[in-house]
């Protein structure tokens, strides 16, 4: 069950960004995805990060290679995937009726509430608890693909304060602005985005979160939520369509135009999250086409080709590995949201190399029944 699991989840945010209306179109020779449980490498057609092909890594991945080998590595949970999910989500949305700021902020962001009823129980934390920043970019994520009064000027302003060192609140902003035609607003956004300390979109971060929600319920199978948890965080994130349909009307407007190519720049260079690198190499593609600057696009096609899916089983070994030891998977979630899914993934097999070599790495263990 927990083999590809990782490019099921990677399938599944592409899928998401493609339904709530995003124009960017990904094109890779393998495409990875999955759905509670994947994030690299599939029979699917939609995943991608630069391959690093090293002597140093093809030599590492061979502690990987033996460890998939084994026998029995894989076994089936011992108990169902499906029910105990539906179990673990009951219990998070019987938070709702908690006093814990704690459990309020768990049932905001992860409680499975339908349409309106969900934004508003997101909305009402961030207008009624303390600031916390993985709320405000959830909530502002949230406003990228609405028009409503709920989401207006000042209540962006308001949430944009609670992360506002973090770059990609101001991406999201901007989104956000796009969204209602605020102009100038859009391009005010891309600026402080340029000039914030850092970009986190914190999608390991709230995969951490959602495991902590459950620690203390009978459903605190951590490897399991924290896989569930991705696949949230990835749902919880922003539609692209309002910011890429503002880029690619008005182009008479040049200082528009160059607001669209820094903001693309930023995302390709700044970004961790690999959707969000690809729409910034989209936006920077459209502007150099608006400007004419042929040189630009040849070197931009160039970038590009390197964001490509791996020919070979590399990222498959690792995240098997990961799935099944608990330390592999609060390290990959954590250096994720700091470095992204390829060194995150380089510095996994040494950290999986040296504790394997000291017999604490037993990655073929079952895991142990919720």
């Amino acid at each position: 069950m927990k083999k590809n699991i990782f490019a099921l989840l990677f399938l599944s945010g592409i899928l998401f960004f493609y339904f709530k209306g995003s124009v960017v179109t990904v094109q890779t020779p393998n495409q990875q995805i999955q759905e509670n449980t994947t994030h690299h490498r599939a029979s699917t057609k939609s995943s991608i990060f630069v391959e690093e092909s090293t002597d140093d890594m093809d030599h590492s991945i061979q502690t990987t290679k033996t460890i998939a080998n084994k026998p029995n590595c894989f076994s089936p949970l011992s108990f169902d995937p499906k029910t105990y999910r539906f179990k673990a989500q009951q219990f998070i949305d019987l938070l709702s009726s908690s006093d814990n700021n704690d459990d309020k902020l768990y049932f905001a962001l992860f409680n499975s509430l339908d349409g309106d009823k969900a934004r508003y129980a997101l909305r009402d934390f961030i207008e009624n608890a303390s600031p916390t920043p993985i709320a405000a970019l959830s909530g502002m994520a949230l406003c990228s693909s609405e028009n409503t009064q709920r989401c207006s000027t000042d209540y962006l302003n308001k949430i944009a304060q609670q992360d506002r060192n973090n770059g990609a609140i101001w991406f999201y902003k901007a989104i956000a602005h796009a969204q209602l035609q605020n102009h100038e607003a859009v391009i005010e956004s891309i600026n402080e985005l340029s000039n914030s300390a850092y970009f986190n979109e914190r999608i390991g971060e709230q995969a951490l979160l959602y495991a902590q929600a459950l620690s203390a319920s009978q459903y605190n199978h951590f490897n399991e939520n924290a896989l569930a948890g991705f696949t949230k965080a990835i749902s919880n994130g922003p539609s692209y369509l309002p910011i890429t349909k503002w880029c690619h009307s008005g182009t008479e407007n040049r200082e528009k135009v160059i607001a669209c190519l820094s903001l693309g720049k930023e995302l390709a260079k700044r970004s961790h999250v690999s959707i969000t690198q690809l729409v910034g190499l989209t936006l920077q593609k459209n502007a150099y086409r608006i400007l004419q600057d042929d040189d630009s696009l040849t070197e931009l096609e160039r970038l590009k080709s390197n964001i490509k899916a791996p020919a070979n089983d590399k990222a498959q070994q690792i995240m098997d590995m990961i799935t099944q030891d608990e330390r592999l998977m609060r390290r990959w979630l954590t250096l994720m949201d700091e470095y992204g899914e390829q060194q995150t993934q380089q510095l996994l097999i040494e950290e999986a190399k040296i504790l394997f070599e000291e017999n604490t790495l037993t990655p073929c263990a079952l895991m142990d029944e919720a």
